[in-house]
């Protein structure tokens, strides 16, 4: 059986290489950040239950674009990510970006 980090990198590659938002990216050694349980609205279906796992990786190579799962694609700097709180679609994008700030000093 698989680990959640083992096949959250292996996801993470093979979506490298179709048309993703990730496509084109080499990472290198990936950590378990978390997982989070939130709610996603869509219109028509209302509410419903969703887990997000989150994986941070190192960048190897290759430049973000999007594609057809993600309106923009861009590298920003981590000691920025808390000045876009606004933009995040998640309720537990605050808990996510202090393991962010924490993985990240380690």
């Amino acid at each position: 059986m698989k680990t959640l980090t083992v096949a959250g990198v292996r996801r993470v590659r093979k979506l490298a290489l179709l048309g993703s938002a990730i496509a084109g990216l080499t990472i290198g050694r990936a950590d378990w950040l978390g997982f989070f349980w939130d709610t996603y609205f869509i219109k028509g279906f209302g509410r419903f239950p969703v887990m997000n796992f989150y994986y941070a990786g190192h960048w190897r190579r290759g430049e973000p674009r999007a594609a057809d799962d993600a309106a923009s694609a861009a590298w920003v700097p981590i000691a920025s990510l808390s000045r876009l709180r606004k933009r995040f679609a998640w309720a537990h994008m605050t808990p996510l970006l202090r393991g962010l700030a924490r993985w990240a000093r380690s």
